[in-house]
């Protein structure tokens, strides 16, 4: 990545090369909503469904089985990637 920048800045009088250190208050607040805000609020509304399901459900078909217990999860690991690809981006 270096050389193509530096491969550029030969041939581009115009190119100015991309900041080498982040801002600190905007990579703070994003990981501030990030995980603080958002991760906290997909984590408790997993929860509370998880908990509606299992009040719903009959006691013989909900089990302890965590192949059972962890249907939710593929679904908020999904989300949280697609989310910290968009937040990154």
């Amino acid at each position: 990545m270096h050389a193509m920048t530096a491969a550029r800045e030969r041939f581009d009088s115009a190119f100015e090369p991309p900041p080498t250190e982040q801002p600190i208050a905007g990579t703070g607040l994003g990981w501030l909503y990030f995980m603080g805000l958002n991760s906290n609020v997909r984590y408790n509304a997993l929860n509370a469904a998880e908990d509606v399901l299992y009040a719903r459900c009959e006691p013989h078909t909900v089990s302890s089985d965590p192949n059972q217990v962890a249907q939710g999860k593929p679904g908020n690991r999904a989300i949280y990637g697609l989310q910290m690809y968009i937040l990154a981006g």
